[in-house]
């Protein structure tokens, strides 16, 4: 395990991560977040580094597809974001209204490790590269299993409490964790760190805070609260959340508060409670120096020359006793919400002996906080009440509180898709104008009318929302998720390519990612980005001929390829060839034929498909296989081989990639 000492930033994180992934592939990615940015979280599902301007070509969303990555974030905090790509698993938690979905949890999943990042920072550009954040750094591997209870109770809370969402990908990355702890128990190593965990269940994030203390201190009496947050309760009084801290630990001697001198007018003498010895230090809005000159270094002086402004989002909590004190850092401010379960937070809990005063010392030093304390400023009463944070959440006159959940579907036996809106009232879906990037929708019943295979298609890359405009003031626009639903998400590799050819040169990796081509995609109206054609995929008025040489210059490195993979699964152990099989070999070429299968009907259409179906079955039948894999291979690509529609020269063809000599066939 590795602490936030190893890596200065997110930046250094996500960087090391991806670097490594030559070596060690990723599998599986979870982040868990209040909100995101489209570009930070683009530029983390391709591996790209987190302050790029990336622009996807259409192999990264391919390879975003493969990986399949989960976000889980909170339902209200959905933005327009025209570069969130399709088929990753966005799964928007809707909260009870004056609370939160709030952790901020980053795992990366490898071949041959498990990485995880708790703190304070949403996926953002603000969270990752201006404000003043905290986060910790864990690394589990086979030599790696200090602290794996922790990665333990993490899952669980994966397993427990978003299980409901019945995702194919959340459930993949728990196989997948359960499967590496279990084979890392072995050699566990001791329990440093704790998750702190609130809104899970019914104990609440300061109870299990509590637990925690009176278990690692033996009982011991919590003299003094050190706090770093920049957000506070809007009441005062019993309904703040030091009078919390008095109840759950007994009267305190001290309350030592940090923020952001912008953020005293949020404060008053009643956040304090009844503590005697009060302290209150600001954080100057100004960088000092050596704050500028590390703030370079970490970015590799991507900052150097500009002037920045840093605001405190931070949120650090040190319990201090006689002999040791307990140290929380994570995603809770020091407010009743995010401590009491009515927002889901997360953070980290560890335990020191000694005196806390260093360590404070150097928190604050950390931060430039002036020690100059400024309680004697604060007054009876807040003089700052506007909403200040994602604790405070108001709701919005017109929103759409009555949509419980939107999925886009296919329609049974055709080649369209819908939307479908459940939740209750849905009578009222007529009080908005409802959009897909520009394309109105009309509902009927909460189902939209069909919308053409190719729509989806153009919006690949955004489009992973509906505007909901309420018609009594235009001005009101709500985005709103959506999801595929399973069975669409499991075909979502048959949606991705146009054609057989698009299929191929994604299998090759011809057009990875590099410097974007202006031919390959324009800018739609407002931000929209629409996706052109391959290349590959032709003039529709091409002859068979030259369609079939184009498509055989394609299928001759693909048979070598996938001669390789079957080759390859013979070196896998016994028990997981099968496994190997299906996901390297058997999956990817029935996808094939399916894409094959779906081209549209025409004279010259159908003798291409009846012939790029037969070349497939052949390389099916010639791979080397074990059990008869090959055969079912073969047979499942043959189910799908059209008629020869009276044409005898078609039906020779078919019968001899059914299993006819040659001399038969011709």
């Amino acid at each position: 395990m590795t602490t936030a000492a190893t890596h200065h930033s997110l930046r250094d994180c996500f960087t090391a991560i991806f670097d490594a992934a030559g070596k060690d592939p990723v599998e599986h990615i979870v982040a868990m977040t209040y909100e995101f940015e489209d570009q930070q979280l683009l530029n983390l599902l391709s591996g790209r580094p987190m302050d790029e301007n990336f622009l996807p070509r259409r192999f990264d969303l391919k390879k975003i597809s493969e990986l399949a990555p989960v976000v889980i974030y909170d339902a209200r905090k959905t933005k327009e974001a025209n570069l969130v790509p399709h088929f990753l698993d966005l799964l928007p938690v809707k909260m009870p209204a004056f609370s939160c979905h709030h952790p901020k949890a980053y795992l990366v999943v490898t071949q041959a490790s498990v990485q995880l990042l708790l703190g304070s920072m949403n996926l953002t550009h603000t969270g990752l590269f201006r404000n003043r954040e905290l986060f910790h750094e864990f690394r589990w591997s086979q030599s790696e299993t200090l602290d794996l209870g922790l990665l333990n109770d993490f899952t669980e809370i994966l397993e427990q409490h978003h299980g409901d969402f019945e995702s194919a990908s959340l459930g993949a990355a728990i196989t997948g964790l359960r499967r590496r702890i279990s084979d890392w128990q072995k050699g566990q190593g001791e329990a440093r760190h704790h998750l702190v965990a609130s809104g899970y269940g019914a104990t609440s994030g300061l109870a299990r805070l509590g637990a925690l203390w009176r278990e690692l201190s033996s009982g011991a009496r919590v003299r003094r609260v050190f706090a770093v947050s920049p957000f506070f309760d809007l009441g005062t009084g019993s309904d703040t959340f030091a009078s919390m801290l008095v109840r759950e630990f007994g009267e305190l001697e001290g309350l030592h508060i940090v923020t952001d001198r912008a953020c005293i007018g949020k404060l008053c003498k009643g956040h304090f409670a009844e503590v005697p010895k009060r302290v209150l230090h600001a954080i100057e809005e100004a960088l000092g120096e050596e704050e500028q000159r590390r703030i370079e270094v970490a970015n590799d002086g991507a900052n150097r020359g500009l002037q920045l402004q840093r605001k405190l989002h931070a949120k650090l909590m040190v319990l201090c006793g006689d002999d040791g004190f307990l140290v929380y850092g994570g995603s809770a401010n020091f407010t009743c919400k995010a401590w009491n379960g009515d927002n889901r937070e997360m953070g980290v809990a560890w335990y020191e002996r000694g005196s806390a005063a260093r360590f404070i010392a150097g928190v604050e030093a950390s931060l430039h906080a002036v020690r100059d304390n400024q309680y004697s400023l604060l007054l009876d009463a807040p003089t700052v009440f506007e909403v200040q944070d994602e604790d405070d959440y108001e709701g919005k006159p017109g929103y759409p509180d009555f949509v419980q959940s939107i999925v886009l579907e296919e329609v049974a036996d055709s080649a369209n898709f819908r939307f479908s809106v459940s939740g209750s009232e849905l009578d009222r879906l007529a009080e908005y104008d409802i959009f897909w990037g520009h394309e109105r929708l009309q509902f009927n019943a909460g189902v939209s009318v069909p919308l053409a295979a190719s729509t989806l298609f153009a919006r690949l890359l955004g489009g992973r929302n509906l505007c909901f405009v309420w018609k009594v003031d235009a001005e009101c626009r709500f985005f709103l998720p959506f999801r595929h639903t399973p069975a669409l998400f499991e075909k979502r590799d048959l949606h991705l390519h146009e054609s057989a050819e698009d299929w191929m040169l994604y299998q090759l990796c011809i057009g990875q990612s590099g410097p974007a081509d202006p031919d390959e995609s324009v800018p739609g109206e407002g931000g929209e980005i629409v996706w052109s054609s391959q290349a590959f995929d032709g003039n529709r008025e091409d002859n068979a001929t030259i369609k079939a040489q184009r498509y055989l210059s394609l299928f001759a490195q693909l048979e070598a390829e996938f001669h390789r993979r079957a080759e390859a699964v013979g070196a896998f152990p016994v028990e997981q060839r099968q496994s190997a099989w299906k996901a390297t070999v058997a999956t990817p070429i029935e996808t094939l034929a399916a894409v094959i299968t779906r081209q549209q009907s025409g004279p010259v259409d159908h003798l291409l498909r009846v012939f790029q179906l037969g070349e497939l079955a052949l390389l099916a039948r010639a791979l080397p296989a074990e059990g008869g894999s090959g055969q079912a291979l073969h047979g499942a690509i043959l189910a799908k081989m059209p008629g020869d529609a009276g044409n005898p020269v078609l039906g020779q063809y078919i019968s001899f990639c059914g299993g006819a000599n040659v001399g038969q066939a011709l």
